[in-house]
């Protein structure tokens, strides 16, 4: 989604691409039942509360943010946590906007140079500046606008959980990774015949007592007793926190030279017999980039080691 396009500063210049979910893919989305992510034994964390809703649903600390929905909701702001961006949104009661156009939800184009198509019918709606004026042509019986505002006022409703529930633990697209992450692997047939590991794209090391990290090993299911090796990835996975940069081709290349015996060895060689299947799969939110934030590129933190891999 192209979210920071559609994002401002100002009130003035808010635009209803950041807050209709047929602009914004990782905006809330009525149609979508947001379900709270489960923990390493199976169970559910808890529903959110309207009214008393965690910024961050995997913050467990007493310190933790809550927001009450009903007057202190914000799309966006620029306090950082896992929704943070550096633009601010006004303060109010939670709420969205249905689009009511003819256009498919999310059906950007683009051009050769990989940027997006600013004469696309859906970017120009969803790049719109929000005014009064549509927003009452959106309300009316034979709609002149193509969004419609909608205003979660009662707290007690199915749409004020399922929005709470999305607020707390899919509101930022890492947040949405670990609640999707988690169920998935909750799901996974026949667990215990799969080895898995964790890594986060910044950690360049391969040491399992630090919280980025989880060398592989045996996994198992949520029947019977849980294994260690199920309760440190679900830990990981959720205590992960996104940086400022994408070093996504280094990362990569750890976990080959981790395939082919140069970081882990012996008892921790992640490759037990020479016809095993090995596979990496990769969460992130953007292309690669530079390795570290003002630092030497991907290819100098590699070292030329990628031909010998």
């Amino acid at each position: 989604d192209l979210v920071e396009n559609f994002a401002s500063s100002t009130a003035s210049e808010r635009r209803y691409g950041y807050v209709s979910a047929a602009c914004n893919g990782v905006y809330y989305n009525p149609s979508i039942t947001y379900k709270p992510p489960v923990k390493a034994d199976g169970t559910s964390y808890p529903a959110a509360s309207f009214v008393a809703a965690k910024l961050d649903g995997f913050d467990a600390s007493a310190t933790a943010t809550v927001v009450d929905l009903r007057t202190n909701f914000k799309a966006y702001e620029s306090s950082g946590g896992p929704s943070g961006g550096g633009v601010n949104d006004t303060a109010q009661t939670a709420y969205y906007y249905i689009y009511q156009g003819t256009n498919q939800p999310l059906s950007y184009t683009y051009l050769a140079d990989g940027k997006e198509d600013k004469k696309n019918k859906l970017y120009i709606e969803c790049s719109t500046q929000i005014t009064t004026k549509l927003d009452d042509d959106g309300l009316a019986i034979k709609p002149k606008w193509v969004f419609k505002k909608v205003v979660i006022k009662d707290s007690a409703s199915a749409d004020a959980q399922n929005f709470a529930n999305w607020y707390s633990y899919y509101r930022s697209r890492i947040n949405t990774m670990k609640s999707s992450v988690g169920w998935a692997f909750k799901n996974m047939p026949h667990p215990e015949n799969f080895r898995i590991g964790f890594s986060t794209h910044r950690y360049t090391g391969v040491d399992s007592t630090n919280v980025s990290f989880q060398q592989i090993a045996d996994f198992c299911g949520i029947d019977g007793t849980i294994c260690d090796q199920r309760t440190q990835f679900y830990q990981k996975l959720y205590a992960a926190q996104p940086g400022g940069f994408t070093p996504l081709r280094s990362a990569m290349s750890k976990i080959g030279r981790m395939y082919a015996g140069k970081l882990l060895t012996g008892a921790n060689d992640p490759v037990q017999y020479s016809c095993q299947q090995n596979f990496m799969v990769m969460a992130t939110d953007g292309f690669g980039g530079l390795a570290h934030s003002g630092r030497a590129p991907w290819w100098a933190w590699v070292g030329g080691l990628a031909g010998a891999v």
